[in-house]
């Protein structure tokens, strides 16, 4: 039979105290352990050394092994390189939700084709026209979805824009340049009495931007014609000034179809759509339709 290694009492208890840290046992107790036993002498009466089973931990004092060295290095290295990671992917989560946050929130502009607007002046004692039907576009900021309404979203602020008319067949421009919109509601230049104009700069500045909410719209002319005209003109702030009156020169359209592009902008951020202008038949059949794929083809192709 093997025989178990055997240490003394004293040696006992230092490897207690300084692997274990627990206070030393005495004899009772080492009696009551199963995995502990005292050898007996040849009288039967207990000796003064004992044996027992060494524990594994109970390693002697030293320098480790370089295996378990290197080991320690690497979960360090490990717990350090997971720190820098989770730190990473905060920043970056960080980052993605104040991007989402901000995109939700800018303005969405959208347009949207208006119902035609006739006009009677002929109780007028002096007008450049009796009758006339105006085409509209409505420029609406779209409010927030209902799952993120807990944001609000940001007002357009100091919007406007252009309108350029385009031939239906090749999506060649009519007049080589565009042409500044104008707000519908706007109040028209006060005409002084001897037939100058009296313009302010707020006047102007109301007339060519506008600050629009979320969930509100602007409305915004396009053409107009009047009376029995065939042709009909592009409306803008000029045709107050224009020669004749009303009737721009300047933007004057044959009867026939076009495609209307028209180009908003607010706080650096670009709205395009286009539209179709039917201007065949009467005043009455006088629209704006919605464009078709073709044409937004040939306008891009122009453009491009």
């Amino acid at each position: 039979m093997m025989s178990l290694p055997t240490i003394t009492e004293k040696q006992w208890a230092v490897i207690n105290k300084k692997k274990w840290g627990v206070r030393p046992i005495n004899g009772a107790e080492l009696a009551l352990t199963p995995a502990l036993r005292w050898p007996s002498s040849n009288r039967g009466r207990p000796s003064k050394r004992w044996s027992a089973p060494l524990p594994t931990a109970a390693r002697p004092p030293g320098p480790q092994p370089q295996s378990q060295t290197l080991s320690a290095i690497d979960v360090k290295r490990t717990m350090n390189m997971g720190a820098i990671l989770n730190t990473l992917i905060g920043a970056v989560l960080a980052i993605l939700t104040t991007i989402t946050v901000e995109w939700f929130r800018k303005p969405a502009l959208r347009l949207h084709i208006a119902q035609p607007h006739d006009n009677d002046y002929s109780s007028r004692p002096v007008s450049p026209a009796q009758k006339a039907r105006f085409l509209y576009l409505t420029v609406r900021n779209l409010s927030l979805p209902w799952l993120v309404r807990w944001m609000s979203r940001n007002p357009a602020t100091d919007v406007w824009g252009i309108i350029s008319f385009h031939h239906i067949d090749d999506g060649q421009d009519v007049f080589g340049r565009s042409m500044p919109i104008r707000w519908s509601g706007s109040t028209e230049p006060p005409i002084a009495a001897a037939g100058g104009v009296a313009i302010d700069s707020e006047w102007l500045r109301s007339l060519h931007r506008r600050d629009i909410q979320p969930g509100e719209e602007e409305p915004m002319d396009v053409v107009a014609r009047f009376d029995d005209d065939r042709s009909c003109y592009g409306w803008s702030n000029e045709n107050y000034f224009s020669n004749p009156q009303w009737r721009n020169p300047r933007w004057e359209l044959d009867p026939g179809r076009y495609i209307v592009r028209v180009e908003i902008r607010s706080s650096g951020q670009k709205f395009i759509d286009c539209f179709r202008l039917c201007n065949e038949g009467t005043r009455d059949s006088f629209r704006l339709e919605p464009v078709q794929p073709e044409d937004e083809k040939k306008i891009q192709t122009k453009i491009t």
